[in-house]
């Protein structure tokens, strides 16, 4: 799997085997170049046009020229678009959660032509409330996640509770809705670090802290090494959750 969004590129591969112990090779990956130019951005609607983007030259496995676009909620709303190469394997994903500060609607969009992704993505929202209930809070070091948590009601596509842990362990760092592609695992590297892991439960209130308790509530804990779309995101949605 490879991203480039101009300024920096991340490359994954592997190989496999089959009988007991056979690992013991060294293992070298190569990233040819690719037929495909996409444009790069890192922005909003608004400065994410031409003649401000330029145009990269794709490589390894890359075949889709990405839009990412995020909408974050608050009363008011602001954007944030990131432009560049990636994979088939992450278009048209939405991500979605609710933290109680504030709600994040995220779209990837890809195109497979040179330099396509040169259009503007508005971001759809529903916010129509579907039943569930979470806890919710967005630990800033004030103890949001400690005595000041929240429940927040769950609207549109985030049928999931979450609870993001880090260390020392068991300490809660973020709780709220989310959606599904969410608890899946693509937004382990857009919001949480290597050192945090992502819980998913199902019924209301089950984001209650207690990690054996999601194990029966139709746990799903998001790996960060499974998934993989780069640090583009990190800086764009982490800069928005914490205004």
């Amino acid at each position: 799997m490879y991203v480039d969004r101009g300024i920096r590129k991340t490359y994954m591969s592997s190989s496999c085997c089959l009988t007991d112990n056979c690992n013991t090779g060294t293992y070298y990956s190569t990233v040819p170049v690719a037929a495909l130019n996409c444009l790069a951005c890192i922005g909003n609607n608004q400065s994410c046009t031409l003649p401000n983007m330029t145009s990269i030259r794709c490589a390894g496995v890359q075949d889709r020229c990405m839009t990412i676009t995020s909408l974050f909620v608050n009363g008011s709303s602001s954007n944030s678009v990131v432009k560049a190469c990636g994979t088939g394997n992450l278009c048209d994903r939405r991500l979605e959660y609710n933290t109680g500060k504030g709600r994040l609607y995220t779209d990837i969009t890809c195109c497979g032509k040179t330099n396509c992704n040169n259009n503007s993505i508005a971001v759809s929202v529903n916010e129509t409330l579907n039943g569930l209930q979470c806890y919710a809070c967005n630990e800033t070091g004030k103890g949001e996640c400690t005595n000041k948590i929240t429940k927040v009601q769950c609207t549109g596509n985030m049928t999931s509770c979450m609870d993001i842990q880090g260390f020392p362990r068991g300490t809660t760092l973020m709780r709220g809705c989310c959606s599904n592609n969410v608890c899946l695992g693509l937004s382990t590297s857009l919001f949480v670090l290597q050192s945090q892991k992502l819980y998913c439960c199902k019924g209301n209130l089950c984001n209650n802290g207690v990690v054996a308790s999601y194990f029966s509530s139709s746990l799903v804990t998001a790996e960060r090494n499974v998934y993989l779309l780069g640090m583009a995101l990190l800086v764009v949605i982490g800069r928005e959750m914490l205004l």
